[in-house]
């Protein structure tokens, strides 16, 4: 019993200071806007869902991805994504190789023009997704 009594304590240490979406003004749908290093961007065919359990599910239009980001004020970082195996075709192949890209360096967020733009940045700052509220 003690021991579930001091694991409990940690894992209230651990997850203290870190954010759900909800509490971030995540939480809902979003479409990707523009990808950094891709011109050929079918937005329509784009989701992004950061759901209330913290976790996000994605598509840029072919796979399906789930991640479960580590959000903490401003920061970042989607760690392990996983997703459906789906061979892509160009040009969604390349979108699809970008946005991993893009989620691997993503380090910050910001939240702008009254919640209906979302910001993906790298660690210095540079732009790499930028995201649209969907209504």
């Amino acid at each position: 019993m003690r021991t579930l009594a001091i694991m409990a304590l940690v894992l209230s240490f651990v997850t203290m200071g870190m954010a759900g979406a909800s509490d971030t003004g995540l939480e809902g749908k979003w479409r990707i806007e523009s990808l950094k290093a891709v011109d050929s961007l079918d937005s329509s065919k784009t989701e992004i869902v950061f759901l209330k359990d913290g976790g996000v599910a994605m598509t840029v239009g072919c796979n399906r991805m789930r991640g479960s980001p580590e959000i903490k004020n401003s920061m970042i970082e989607f760690g392990h994504v996983a997703g459906t195996l789906m061979a892509c075709p160009p040009p969604l192949d390349s979108v699809e190789m970008h946005f991993h890209a893009a989620l691997d360096a993503a380090r910050s967020y910001t939240v702008e023009d009254s919640g209906k733009v979302l910001m993906f940045s790298s660690e210095d700052g540079e732009a790499l997704v930028r995201l649209v509220r969907v209504e």
